[in-house]
């Protein structure tokens, strides 16, 4: 790309830097607050009915697919 005489090009491409690097952030802050979580006490949650914890239980059960897709969009992002 060149750069505009208005600088646009320039903003426009810092402006996907910075969206990206967003993501980016977003995807790992979730990865590790996924390998963190504490199995035990989101077990007893799920079992007195949070439907939240009932959720991430899932994705536990199939964490190798969960994160293997966390890390395809760190990729991509």
């Amino acid at each position: 790309m060149t750069a505009d005489s208005d600088g646009s090009s320039l903003g426009v491409q810092i402006l996907i830097i910075v969206l990206l690097t967003a993501l980016n952030a977003f995807f790992s802050a979730a990865e590790i607050a996924f390998v963190s979580i504490n199995q035990g006490k989101m077990a007893q949650k799920a079992q007195e009915g949070d439907k939240r914890a009932i959720k991430v239980m899932r994705l536990l059960e199939n964490s190798d697919e969960f994160l293997a897709t966390i890390q395809v969009a760190i990729t991509f992002a």
